[in-house]
């Protein structure tokens, strides 16, 4: 019985305990990775350090974020993230949605004399649907909102920035 409870007791302590299968919590992932980036002094600029990282990782795809977060925590400080982002990337499928946002995003870019990133334009397979169709809304304003708006609604985009 005494076993059962420390047991209990640690994985309440890890933020582990209710989830199925030992998952973790968004708020738990931004913890980690925020902990990742503080370690690598990265810590002020880090989105994974901000109050509401739980709460806007809820616009992405839940397997995505998991591969990104799971293979992030475990990098070390000198080395670039875009493996995660591939890793993560190939768990999820591109959308019909991703295709028209691409398109209408790359033309807003060369509209817009590429005043904002056109990382942006090929990242959106990694967020849920909803997401999208603001971030689609967000192509109509003026370029010099462009930017602004897709960072509210694609939140950690662009990636490895």
């Amino acid at each position: 019985m005494r076993v059962t409870l420390l047991v209990a007791g640690l994985l309440a302590g890890s933020g582990m305990i209710g989830c199925a299968g030992g998952e973790q919590t968004p708020a738990v992932k931004c913890e980690s990775a925020c902990e990742r980036d503080q370690r690598c002094n990265l810590g002020g600029g880090s989105p994974f350090c901000r109050a509401d990282c739980a709460d806007r990782s809820l616009g992405l795809l839940p397997e995505f974020f998991d591969a990104f977060t799971s293979c992030y925590t475990d990098l070390d400080c000198d080395t670039g993230i875009a493996a995660c982002e591939v890793e993560a990337s190939s768990t999820v499928p591109r959308r019909q949605i991703d295709d028209n946002f691409q398109s209408g995003c790359q033309d807003k870019h060369g509209e817009c004399d590429e005043s904002f990133s056109s990382a942006y334009c090929f990242q959106s397979h990694y967020y849920e649907i909803e997401w999208i169709d603001r971030a689609i809304l967000c192509l109509s304003m003026t370029c010099d909102a462009v930017e602004q708006c897709l960072a509210r609604e694609m939140p950690f985009a662009p990636f490895g920035r």
